[in-house]
């Protein structure tokens, strides 16, 4: 709540297999996803921003990750890296 994000009970931050982890997180990055999800990975993105000094404060990382996602910076990054990884790996 301190970063203006929603307090969520525990079992909202559950997963799954791979497959439903990757569309979890295809689905933040896209906006579709608004919940508890969205919330825990902008909080550890802004800990991380902060942490890498490209923000001052875990609130300013914050809302450079929230920046990030809404002008879909952070799902393009995403896609690039999924299209490296699989062309070093030699399955393009």
């Amino acid at each position: 709540e301190d970063f203006g994000l929603s307090r969520h009970a525990p079992d909202g931050l559950l997963g799954g297999d791979a497959h439903l982890n990757a569309r979890i997180l295809r689905d933040i990055l896209t906006g579709e996803e608004r919940g508890a999800p969205r919330d825990i990975v902008l909080l550890n993105a802004g800990a991380a921003i902060h942490v890498s000094g490209r923000a001052v404060t875990v609130d300013e990382g914050v809302r450079l990750a929230r920046d990030s996602i809404a002008d879909g910076a952070a799902a393009r990054a995403l896609e690039d890296f999924i299209k490296t990884t699989r062309r070093l790996s030699g399955t393009v």
